[in-house]
């Protein structure tokens, strides 16, 4: 048999319930940085399009996919608050790296991997709609 809830009870709830929590924005944010480094591993961008090949004077072989140490990819660090969650280059050598390939440079082509696309905003929202309703139905 179906649980009775208290109406005014439930809805007097409602508002706190409808706020993200700090773990729904630490997860989402997680989940979006491994997005980023799996599309990255992939030698695929943001809009999806496969990254510029190296210059040849650079010697690193095909394919690209801007992990040939790991290290600026495994620089990127998630936290989260109350309110937001960030997604961000803790190192400083790896945000200046990743900065040169995201946005370009006159010597390096563009290879914009560091952002979200509408793909990861679909999945953003999909993942704060199930925690929204885990809530709800509690």
């Amino acid at each position: 048999m179906a649980q009775l809830v208290d109406l005014a009870q439930w809805l007097e709830a409602l508002p706190g319930q409808l706020m993200p929590e700090r773990n729904d924005l630490q997860e989402v944010a997680e989940a979006q940085r491994d997005r980023i480094k799996r599309r990255t591993a992939m030698g695929i961008s943001v809009d999806l399009q496969v990254f510029p090949p190296y210059a040849p004077a650079t010697k690193k072989d095909p394919p690209v996919n801007l992990s040939k140490t790991g290290a600026m990819l495994d620089g990127i660090a998630v936290a989260s608050t109350e309110a937001e969650a960030h997604i961000w280059f803790a190192d400083g050598a790896a945000a200046e790296k990743a900065g040169y390939h995201n946005r370009g440079t006159n010597r390096i082509p563009q290879r914009y991997f560091f952002g979200v696309s509408l793909a990861d905003r679909e999945a953003i929202s999909a993942a704060m709609r199930k925690a929204l309703f885990r809530r709800l139905n509690k």
